[in-house]
């Protein structure tokens, strides 16, 4: 359905500012000591990979193995809808605080915005497959 299609969209684009939210990260290093390494590093890594697994998980909730079956296609969508209040949370007070300007602050509050939509539309639709 449209609305399927629309969430799947939505937090692949989702996942892709988070992963480029990990690459800005890495690419700017605000580094004075061992420990202000390690968050850099900690941060850009986690939220590149993560982005990463996003984008790829979205791709493979689309496939026919997943949404032929039921079981299958539900597991996928409450599994993506605990990942994007996860990932909403994480941008909201996470890496970009401290890492990144205003600009990007905001950027990624919006990110976060939708990402709690998609982890609830995900959930809507987990548990109404065919009428959604």
């Amino acid at each position: 359905s449209n609305l399927r299609s629309a969430l799947r969209l939505l937090g692949a684009c989702v996942s892709l500012v988070f992963l480029v939210q990990g690459v800005i990260i890495l690419a700017s290093p605000k580094v004075t000591d061992f420990s202000s390494f390690c968050q850099w590093a900690g941060d850009g890594v986690l939220t590149t990979v993560v982005g990463a697994a996003g984008v790829i998980l979205e791709v493979r909730g689309g496939m026919d193995k997943v949404t032929r079956h039921i079981k299958y296609y539900a597991m996928n969508r409450i599994g993506l809808s605990i990942f994007y209040f996860w990932l909403g949370c994480f941008v909201m007070g996470g890496a970009a605080s401290v890492h990144l300007g205003q600009t990007w602050r905001t950027v990624f509050h919006i990110t976060g915005c939708v990402a709690w939509g998609v982890a609830a539309g995900d959930l809507l639709v987990a548990f109404s497959r065919g009428s959604l």
